[in-house]
Parts: C-alpha cells; sequence; structure tokens
C-alpha cells in the first residue's frame, strides 16, 4: 500500500513540474535560457537580456507605412526619398525614426531604444 502511495506522489510531482515547465516554456519566461516559444525568436538588447519575439515576416521589406509592416515596424531610410522610403523591422532596438501607419514622419524625432 506504501509503495502504491509512494509511485502515485512521484508520478504526480513529475506532471507537476512538466507542467510547470510547459507554462514557463510557452509564456517565453525561459528566454534569459535562450528557450522560446515554437515559432518566437530570440534577440539580445545593449545589456545582454534575452528577449523573444514574434518574427512578422515583412523583416527587411521596404515600406511606406507602417501598416505594410505586418505587425512590425517601418523607420526612415532615406528622408530624400518620397516612396519605398523605409524599412521593415521586427525588433526595434537600437535609433530609428519611425514612420506611422499614414506614412508621415519626423526626420527631427529620432527614437532609441535599448
Amino acid at each position: 500500500m506504501k509503495k502504491n502511495k509512494l509511485i502515485l506522489l512521484f508520478i504526480m510531482g513529475i506532471m507537476i513540474l512538466a507542467t510547470t515547465f510547459l507554462v514557463v516554456y510557452f509564456s517565453n519566461s525561459l528566454a534569459f535560457f535562450n528557450l522560446c516559444k515554437p515559432g518566437d525568436e530570440i534577440r539580445e538588447n545593449s545589456r545582454g537580456d534575452h528577449f523573444c519575439y514574434t518574427p512578422s515576416g515583412f523583416a527587411g521589406l521596404p515600406c511606406d507605412k507602417k501598416t505594410d509592416c505586418g505587425t512590425g515596424s517601418c523607420s526612415l531610410e532615406d528622408p530624400t526619398k518620397t516612396t519605398g522610403k523605409g524599412t521593415c523591422r521586427d525588433s526595434n532596438l537600437g535609433c530609428y525614426i519611425w514612420i506611422d501607419e499614414n506614412g508621415e514622419f519626423n526626420e527631427s524625432n529620432e527614437v532609441c531604444l535599448d
């Protein structure tokens, strides 16, 4: 009887550990171990902290406004161009001039994120 209780407690412990790991893994709480949920990618900021993000599929493509980039952002490349003036980015780390949903931007408003 005691042996059955011990086996049951062991199985319950394993199930609790497995469930805890899955919850933490799929919430991207293990980024500092370079573990992200499936489909996400890992990035590192300037302080060396790791974080997970979901790629938009538009990174590096030209854009005229933020909505051209799916879930990513559009940043200014050359203020002298009137079309195709930006590049889509998934991660906003660095210094950029952002282009809004209407295709407008302020050349003197550079934003830096680290």
